[in-house]
């Protein structure tokens, strides 16, 4: 092999990136099951994961066809740009409440698109809710 045409970073892309991908669609999976509360999150873990494969594509491209880390760091850039720029909808995990900023559950920040602050009344406990009108009038007493 020619050393010119050595390709560090593709080739250390191109053995790990697959694996994320597949990771990425497990968490994929595993979302579906909370298709209701989790819709916005599991599009977004589909869009990462195409963009997981479009770069492991290009390392596997750089690889096979000679070409240098500089094709595949242009491609990466370009990924990461489109990434970024829609980060609304790749990007809506969120790791801190923002009416609290209490630190979320795993199971909020991968399957809740509200992280647990969806429309929820402020008492929270059963016993501190008055009870609903039993359908008796109180009176008062007549001294």
């Amino acid at each position: 092999m020619d050393p010119t045409l050595t390709t560090p970073i593709a080739d250390w892309v191109a053995e790990r990136f697959y694996w994320a991908m597949i990771i990425i669609l497990i968490i994929n999976l595993m979302q579906r099951r909370h298709q209701d509360q989790a819709a916005k999150k599991r599009f977004a873990t589909l869009y990462l994961a195409i963009a997981t494969f479009i770069i492991y594509v290009a390392a596997e491209m750089v690889r096979n066809y000679g070409m240098t880390d500089f094709v595949f760091i242009a491609i990466a850039i370009a990924v990461v740009v489109v990434l970024v720029v829609y980060r609304a909808h790749t990007f809506p995990f969120r790791f801190r409440s923002t009416r609290d900023r209490r630190w979320h559950t795993f199971n909020e920040i991968l399957f809740d698109d509200e992280h647990g602050d969806g429309d929820r009344s402020d008492a929270t406990d059963p016993a501190e809710t008055e009870p609903e009108d039993s359908g008796r009038e109180e009176t008062e007493p007549d001294d």
